[in-house]
């Protein structure tokens, strides 16, 4: 089960590219036919949000690693006291198993996040899953959860309404969207590091050439202020540009944080 778990963590958050033509196509310059960028995820999310900008950007420009991040930040309810990583912790650690923290599914990124921070910070807390984000702002904005870990956009206009509270982001670097916000690493648990990452997939005998050539195209897509602008808006940040080889290794070292993870704390897909 950790590992069917695991391969749809690396397929949820990803798109796929399919170029139109056998494989004598590849030898031909791109792009000579459509590309068509297959989403793995309902329209009206992010992962279509990613993929519908930088495709019309591509358009825009006539036109394989490229990565975006989507930071996920550390979200209690107000009346929680607590208004940083370290108190908050403190808490738990005070009433083992009595806090709970709420996640968009058994199973899902954000039940990961957390489950990564509590064995990390070694404390005991309840998780209760919900169907999606929006049932999960409820629920913490009603205080049956404490705590949640979930991507900014949903829950910003409660933080800015003083019901919710942001306490760290769980990226390497504070989030331009809002950098008084301190990292969880720097906030109380070193070496805390969890996001949500886009990238963009070929087929796996694709030639290096095409590859390399894909690749440049989108990264100057997102290279572009005004798509970063746009990304921003939803909280998504554009990491360094890394070769497409530094994306496997990338994916490769991930999958085995998460598997330890899940192993750890048996996790399991939920429905």
């Amino acid at each position: 089960m950790a590992h069917s778990l695991l391969s749809w963590i690396t397929r949820a958050v990803g798109f796929t590219v399919l170029l139109a033509g056998a494989t004598g196509a590849y030898a031909q310059p791109f792009p000579t036919k459509p590309v068509r960028l297959v989403v793995t995820f309902p329209p009206g999310g992010p992962t279509d949000f990613v993929a519908r900008t930088v495709g019309d950007a591509l358009v825009k420009t006539r036109g394989q690693h490229v990565v975006v991040d989507s930071p996920f930040f550390l979200f209690v309810n107000a009346s929680v006291p607590a208004d940083d990583v370290k108190k908050l912790l403190a808490l738990a650690q005070a009433q083992p198993g009595k806090l709970s923290y709420g996640s968009v599914g058994q199973g899902s990124a954000t039940h990961l996040a957390f489950e990564l921070l509590r064995s990390m910070a070694k404390i005991e807390m309840l998780h209760v899953p919900y169907k999606g984000t929006a049932p999960l702002a409820t629920a913490l904005l009603a205080n049956e959860v404490q705590a949640g870990i979930s991507s900014m956009p949903t829950l910003l206009p409660h933080v800015r309404a003083g019901r919710l509270r942001v306490l760290g982001v769980g990226t390497a670097k504070r989030s331009s969207l809002l950098p008084e916000v301190p990292t969880i690493s720097e906030a109380g648990v070193p070496g805390y590091l969890a996001a949500t990452w886009y990238g963009i997939f070929g087929p796996a005998r694709m030639p290096r050439p095409l590859v390399e050539k894909i690749h440049a195209a989108i990264a100057g897509v997102l290279a572009a202020p005004a798509t970063r602008d746009r990304l921003a808006s939803q909280g998504l940040e554009v990491p360094a540009r890394a070769p497409p080889a530094g994306f496997a290794a990338f994916i490769k070292a991930d999958q085995a944080k998460w598997r330890d993870i899940i192993r750890t704390a048996r996790i399991t897909a939920g429905e």
